[in-house]
This record gives C-alpha cells, structure tokens and sequence, in this order.
C-alpha cells in the first residue's frame, strides 16, 4: 500500500503587465501532482477550533513526487483539485466543474531526513 496515493492539480495564478500598453493579464500554471497523501480534516476543524479560520484539508507533498520538481504554490492565490487536470482554469471555473477544489491558505517544507515534503493547509 502506498503512502502517498493521491493527484492533485495546483492552479498558481500568474498576473503580468505590459509595460507598453499597461494592459494586465492573468494566466494559470498547471501543476498535476503524483504520489500525495490528500488528508480531509473537517471533523477535526469542527471539534477542536470551530469552523471559521480552519484548514479543512492537509495535503501533503513529498519533495520528490511526479511534478513536485517544478511546483510554485502562493498561498492565497493558488488553489488545487484531487485528481489530474490538464486545463487551465480560474478558480470560480474549478468549483463549478469539481466538487473537491481547495484554496492554499499555507505552505510548509518539512525534511525528516528521507522524507522530505510540503504540508499545504487548505480550506
């Protein structure tokens, strides 16, 4: 059994402007992300903090998983889904298309020697 059996998609808003035309534009960075541990934590949230403010979702990320070597997360801005998507899209497009979409409120490296990983909080 793996310990890391999950996809996730990570979608990293990038906003530009050009400095001719002073015209702004957004594109999103895909990331599909193989081999994470995707951890809801909802009844923990309800039980020890209440709801509001609490991360309902932990993701964790090992620093050598399949598209970990390029991922760029801005917690706040960036958001993922469970599961593999290959389609750049906006976060108000994600959740009308998936039921599972998160926000990144956190990122944290973690390095236990031969497990090095992010642990991303998400709401």
């Amino acid at each position: 059994m793996n310990m890391f059996p999950h996809t996730v998609t990570i979608f990293t808003p990038n906003t530009t402007t050009d400095p001719a035309t002073m015209e702004t534009r957004t594109e999103t960075e895909v990331f599909p992300v193989v081999g994470v541990l995707y951890a809801p934590t909802d009844s923990i949230a309800y039980r020890t903090e209440g709801k509001n403010g609490a991360d309902t979702v932990k993701l964790y990320i090992p620093m050598d998983a399949s598209g970990a070597e390029a991922l760029r997360m801005v917690p706040g801005k960036s958001f993922f889904v469970l599961g593999n998507v290959n389609i750049p899209m906006t976060y108000n497009q994600a959740e009308k298309t998936f039921t599972r979409v998160h926000r990144i409120n956190t990122v944290n490296a973690y390095d236990f020697g031969t497990l090095r990983n992010w642990e991303v909080g998400a709401n």
